[in-house]
């Protein structure tokens, strides 16, 4: 099986906080491949794939260096902010490139789907460093690798009643508008989330129901540079964390 899709996005923001104002504009070309093979045998069945993602995008910004406020900073509300204010433009690449395989392997009332992921991300941009005058524009590539397994497993403890398990860590690129040398650092690198679930189902003849509890951990994050004196192009840092935690409930009806 094959599947391409392509789509373009286009935002802008504009403020004016007192003296300080803050502009952005963003306008970005996507565009996803994936390829699958699948194999079955008996009760058991195999994919293996590639999973490929491009994104193109056109990014300026003036104004606070510090508005608006991103998740994590202590931002109360009708303080003004900060005095600096800062100018750019740059012209991120990002790509991930990724080969996967899993398997559903079935072995009486269990049910196993071990997975192997590998990430590849190939980040790019025209500006490095904040612009100085006349100073020429100097870009940057880098690539870097990641493997992600993750495997699931259900059990059948019943007629009607489906246990499961599931576990992985899962990867993602950093966001183009944090590549700015100027409110951001092109030096970010990919966020990691460690993700662990756990649920169970109740089938009926008339409705199925589930319940579920999740827990993730992030690291990796782009978050604001703790430093008072942060370096060049080092506004921000792959040094945050965060964790989610959460319990859901659903019941559908087949009509």
């Amino acid at each position: 099986t094959a599947l391409l899709w392509v789509g373009r996005d286009h935002s802008r923001l504009g403020q004016q906080l007192g003296l300080v104002p803050v502009a952005t504009e963003q306008t970005s070309w996507r565009a996803g491949l994936r390829l699958a093979r699948s194999l079955s045998a008996g009760v058991q069945r195999f994919e293996w794939g590639i999973d490929g993602l491009l994104e193109v995008s056109a990014q300026s910004r003036q104004g606070s260096l510090t508005n608006p406020p991103r998740e994590g900073d202590l931002a109360v509300f009708g303080v003004p902010p900060a005095a600096a204010t800062g100018q750019d433009s740059w012209h991120p690449v990002l790509a991930n490139l990724a080969p996967y395989v899993f398997g559903e392997l079935r072995w009486g009332r269990w049910e196993f789907r071990p997975g192997l992921r590998v990430d590849g991300f190939f980040v790019s941009s025209d500006r490095i460093l904040p612009p100085t005058g006349n100073t020429p524009r100097v870009g940057f590539s880098r690539a870097d690798g990641y493997l992600s397994p993750r495997a699931s497993m259900n059990l059948a403890a019943t007629s009607w009643l489906i246990l499961g398990a599931s576990a992985g860590i899962q990867r993602q690129a950093p966001d183009a508008a944090d590549l700015s040398p100027v409110f951001g650092s092109p030096w970010l690198g990919a966020a990691r989330a460690r993700v662990g679930a756990v649920s169970a189902t109740f089938v009926h003849r008339l409705a199925t129901g589930e319940v579920s509890a999740f827990a993730r951990r992030l690291d990796g994050l782009a978050v604001r540079n703790p430093d008072p004196w942060p370096g060049l192009a080092h506004s921000l840092v792959s040094k945050g964390r965060g964790r989610a935690n959460g319990v859901s409930v659903s019941l559908r009806h087949d009509c």
